[in-house]
């Protein structure tokens, strides 16, 4: 089959793949490729490449960097898009990423968003006290494995809910640090945040403790002061649902 006929059959089946499966974009292609690379934002890549016979290899790779192939004797349209999807699904299983964000969500219990940028999913959602709360999910190797990371932020809490999410973020952060040494870390921060607001807040007032960060914005015409938190920092599970929990307390 000549090389041109070859790419403009390959060029349809990519355009109707893409057409079916809107969430993916492809690479560029040149005018004699018989092969492209698919991607979306949660990560999920998936190579297609016609062989020489009208065959098809589907190539995909899991969070880890496993790699799964596929190959398709009557590769049309449907076909393809089976297969792709057959690849995220096993990337969306083997996944930290989307365990982590499912364990999330399901503490938040509530209304919430879920976006997914670059890699990388951001929640949020309406905390039940006042203010709002932000976690950004995304993957990082380490040693062989892969594992989720993620970056927490709370905005306009009040200060009943201010307090215990502090706490939880300072007592729980990822590290491995010693039980005792944490709480010595929490108790002073937490003890300055719950200082100010007793006193009323009358003017900005940030702090930081390791790489938890907190300011205090003072309340205007009658209204109280409220508080901004964000822990710049790999999170454990554990450690967002607690301070996701703290919400409530």
């Amino acid at each position: 089959m000549p090389v041109s006929t070859a790419h403009t059959e390959f060029a349809a089946l990519v355009n109707r793949v893409t057409a079916l499966l809107p969430d993916f974009a492809s690479d560029r292609m040149l005018p004699a490729d018989t092969a492209v690379l698919l991607s979306d934002e949660i990560g999920h890549t998936v190579d297609i490449d016609m062989e020489p016979g009208g065959h098809a290899v589907i190539t995909s790779w899991l969070p880890d960097g496993t790699q799964r192939s596929a190959t398709l004797t009557r590769p049309t349209p449907d076909a393809v898009v089976d297969a792709i999807n057959t690849a995220t699904k096993a990337y969306d299983d083997a996944d930290p990423a989307r365990a982590f964000l499912s364990r999330v969500v399901a503490a938040i219990n509530g209304p919430h968003t879920v976006a997914w940028k670059d890699r990388a999913a951001t929640i949020d959602w309406s905390v039940p006290t006042g203010g709002c709360g932000s976690l950004r999910i995304s993957r990082t190797t380490v040693g062989v494995g892969t594992r989720a990371m993620a970056n927490l932020a709370f905005m306009d809490l009040p200060s009943a809910a201010a307090v215990p999410v502090l706490k939880a973020a300072l007592s729980v952060q990822d590290g491995g640090a010693d039980d005792t040494v944490q709480r010595l870390a929490a108790a002073a921060p937490t003890a300055e945040l719950l200082s100010v607001l007793e006193r009323g807040a009358t003017a900005h007032t940030e702090f930081s403790a390791d790489t938890v960060h907190a300011s205090v914005v003072p309340g205007r015409n009658g209204q109280s002061a409220t508080v901004h938190i964000t822990v710049a920092a790999w999170l454990r599970l554990d450690s967002v649902v607690s301070a996701i929990n703290a919400t409530r307390a």
